[in-house]
Order: structure tokens, then C-alpha cells, then sequence
């Protein structure tokens, strides 16, 4: 099932990971770890509640928009089995 989503994805253009709506959040992510390894890692206080933050954003939008594609896929097939003519599918 993964497959064929993959393959749609790649003919509209779609990277499977990155999507360019995203790389704001990603780069978020990026800055607010790389300040959080320079802080010393540490477990708790603003710097690490700002890197967790940033980085369950960015892969929130993530799933949500694997998601979308998903379903925009599965709307599109369902969409051509109703336009699909099943009488003179018998009939050949």
C-alpha cells in the first residue's frame, strides 16, 4: 500500500520526507537544537523545552501532511472507480 502513495508522491513532485511548506518549521528545529547542544544539552529549563517544542512541531507537520497526501490519493482513486464504466468492462 506504501508503495503506490510513494510513487503518486514522486510524480507530483514530492519528496517523502521534506515538503517546502515545511522547511520553516524545520529550520526552527535546526536552529533551536543546535542551541540546545551548544547550552550543554541540558534536560530541563527554557532552551530544552524550546528545542522539544520546535522539533514535535516540525514533525507534526510532517504527519499531517503525509497524511494529506495520503488521503488525496485515496479521494483520487476513489474518484475514478465511480467514473470508472463498469458494463462495458463485462462486456470485453
Amino acid at each position: 500500500m506504501l508503495l503506490p502513495v510513494l510513487h503518486y508522491m514522486q510524480s507530483l513532485g514530492l519528496n517523502r520526507i521534506t515538503y517546502e511548506e515545511c522547511d520553516a518549521l524545520k529550520d526552527e528545529s535546526i536552529s533551536s537544537h543546535r542551541a540546545w547542544v551548544t547550552a550543554g544539552k541540558p534536560h530541563d529549563g527554557a532552551i530544552a523545552i524550546a528545542m522539544r517544542k520546535a522539533k514535535y512541531a516540525y514533525k507534526h507537520a510532517l504527519k499531517r501532511k503525509r497524511c494529506q497526501e495520503h488521503n488525496t490519493f485515496t479521494n483520487e482513486l476513489h474518484e475514478a472507480l465511480l467514473e470508472k464504466d463498469f458494463s462495458t468492462f463485462w462486456k470485453t
